[in-house]
């Protein structure tokens, strides 16, 4: 019997037992463990030693090396009640052990506070009855409520929703699994909260109190402990507006937006931490909106009665060809789940696989940060937003933390600049998610007409839809709140609907692509979602009011992304720029950042880039490099 399968064994005894913690586990015990199992591997390497025996035998040389007194009973029956156990000043407390069974059908829920201790690695991918064959919480689950965080899918493998919790890994590595890490784009390995947005933030099913309504449970007095955080389409640790948390001793890498980030975090500690590298083989931002489009037209639109109806009556015209909205809802899921079951082969139907590209390319979002720590909120503006030069910020601040010994590097990212467009006052023209619909990518260079792709017809679709259903035709007519969750943010007006039917001629296309020119329509300062550019920042640090920090380092650093946007220039654009540091109203001692290492072949690097620096004596200032802010 493999060493491996002993262990599984052991800790399958173990994971019987959910017995509340109430104090840190006992590490004398769990080395004592250790020493026994290697003693009896080499002991017994040859022996053929019966598994059932040899686990019994050594939870009860284990429990009985630091059991109490009068509690030395190591009948199989007493070993399998104590082996879930650690003994702490005399006392008996129970941890909840955790395995990869318990991750099977989906998102860890921690809903009470105590100690859970990894007993294995978890490759996170949810199935099961609950599960859909997209990899969705199916839409009827009250476990996993679509209005209560996943809306977007299962955001997150274990997702601490209670106070006082310690999380150990016993070095044991969480990811995605390659299939997950295609089909959930927006995704961290441990949350710190039941939603993944504050209310009123996010995408706008997070954004609306009404599609996603109540407050967010905030997990505080959290500390994480011994964990390889591995492949993750987001973060590998994120929080919102949490006190204290302990992060020790882990290592985060192929995360794809940031490998530790807490938002408006007070009292964080974080030591012994290696972040990088950032994952190199990805996906396109596009496969992502894809996705999220999807599940709103082809598994939530048919669940409405009226909607689903409208979907199939009403017509929708792209390219000079007539069809109904369903119709082109379905070439989306088509193609979608034939790029997704092999998204490295050559594309035989459809173009999703030119737009999402085949796993193989660079991050392509707004930023990529080893550590961020900011403000309560997202962190998807400018740096330092929302409090401008000689502003007073302490209505921003948090903290304190408390930075020892962490390694950030081998960071890489190609930002992509998304032209955007905006008609006179209205928003940017866009998907339900807040997805950038992109016209200067979806015309014909030469002649300005639509040429699209299957993702761009969707989301024209999907505001026909709108449209249909929000001028009451039908038996089935739309409430606000159901034109706010199944519809999102979608703009897409007449005059675009138009121009997509291929109702233009070229040189009426040419006309107005010169009028949206003349009339500063474009603009070009943000990726996909309209986050604002930021390129590589190994660590960002917001509105903090004290920082204690120690042995940080951090090296090699690249982004490729340029900015080529043809039809408009942003001033000071930063979407190519590498900042090995970025502070904007905190104090910086104990940094060290290998400037060269840093790379941004379109863009500037900056070693440390500074912005009124909150309490920072003047000599500390001098010593630092302003960016052009």
């Amino acid at each position: 019997m493999s060493m491996m399968m002993f262990v599984q064994l052991v800790l399958a005894v173990w994971a019987g037992f959910n017995i509340q913690a109430t104090d840190s586990l006992d590490m004398k015990h769990a080395a004592e463990i250790h020493k026994l199992m290697r003693a009896k591997e080499a002991k017994d390497a040859d022996a053929g030693t019966n598994a059932d025996v040899l686990s019994f035998e050594l939870s009860a040389q284990a429990s009985a090396a630091t059991a109490p007194k009068g509690d030395n009973d190591d009948s199989p029956d007493a070993v399998l009640q104590k082996s879930s156990k650690t003994k702490l000043g005399g006392t008996w407390y129970g941890d909840k052990i955790l395995n990869a069974a318990d991750f099977s059908g989906g998102t860890y829920r921690i809903t009470t506070p105590g100690k859970y201790v990894f007993g294995q690695d978890v490759e996170f991918e949810p199935s099961g009855d609950g599960v859909t064959d997209t990899l969705y919480p199916d839409k009827d689950s009250e476990h996993y409520n679509q209005l209560a965080g996943y809306f977007l899918g299962f955001f997150a493998a274990l997702a601490v929703e209670a106070d006082d919790v310690t999380i150990d890994c016993m070095g044991h590595e969480i990811k995605m699994s390659e299939k997950f890490h295609r089909h959930q784009r927006f995704f961290s390995i441990i949350q710190l909260g039941s939603k993944p947005f504050l209310s009123g933030q996010g995408p706008p099913q997070f954004a609306s109190g009404v599609t996603s309504p109540g407050p967010v449970k905030v997990a505080n007095n959290v500390t994480i402990l011994n964990c390889k955080l591995g492949l993750s389409s987001h973060h590998g640790i994120h929080g919102n507006d949490n006190k204290g948390v302990t992060l020790r001793d882990v290592v985060v890498k192929d995360f794809e937006v940031a490998g530790i980030a807490l938002n408006g975090a007070s009292m964080v500690v974080i030591e012994n931490a290696d972040i990088g590298p950032s994952l190199t083989n990805t996906f396109g931002a596009a496969l992502s909106q894809a996705i999220f489009l999807d599940h709103l037209a082809n598994t939530l639109v048919p669940t409405h009665v009226g909607l689903a109806a409208y979907a199939l009556s009403t017509p929708v015209t792209l390219r000079g060809q007539t069809s109904m909205v369903d119709t082109v809802f379905k070439r989306l899921r088509k193609e979608l789940r034939a790029f997704l079951q092999n998204p490295s082969a050559e594309p035989t139907e459809g173009d999703l696989a030119h737009i999402f590209g085949q796993g193989s390319s660079l991050p392509d979002g707004s930023a990529l940060y080893g550590l961020l720590l900011t403000k309560k909120g997202v962190a998807i503006a400018d740096f330092g937003a929302g409090c401008g030069v000689g502003e007073n910020p302490e209505r921003f601040m948090v903290g304190p933390i408390t930075l020892k010994n962490i390694h950030i590097h081998d960071l890489k990212l190609k930002a992509d600049q998304i032209t955007r467009t905006v008609i006179g006052n209205g928003p940017q023209l866009m998907g339900p998610a807040g997805d950038v619909f992109t016209v200067t990518r979806l015309w014909n260079k030469e002649t300005f007409v639509y040429e699209g792709n299957t993702l761009s017809d969707a989301q024209v679709a999907m505001a026909v839809l709108k449209d249909a259903a929000s001028a009451g035709r039908g038996d089935h007519p739309l409430t606000w709140t159901e034109a706010k969750y199944f519809f999102g943010a979608v703009n897409i007006p007449a005059a675009v609907q138009s121009w997509a039917s291929g109702g233009m001629s070229q040189s009426e296309a040419k006309a107005w692509k010169d009028t949206l020119v003349q009339d500063g329509s474009f603009q070009c300062f943000g990726d996909a979602m309209s986050h604002f550019n930021k390129g590589v920042v190994g660590m960002r640090l917001e509105f903090q009011e004290l920082a204690e920090m120690s042995e940080v380092k951090i090296a090699n650093l690249s982004n490729t992304g340029k900015h080529n946007a043809r039809y408009c220039t942003q001033a000071s654009y930063k979407g190519g720029d590498v900042r090995g540091v970025s502070v904007r109203h905190t104090w910086l001692p104990g940094v060290s950042v290998d400037d060269a290492s840093l790379e941004a072949p379109h863009g500037n690097v900056m070693s440390v880039s500074t912005l009124q620096l909150h309490g920072a004596p003047t000599a500390v200032l001098g010593d630092m490099l302003a960016d052009d802010i």
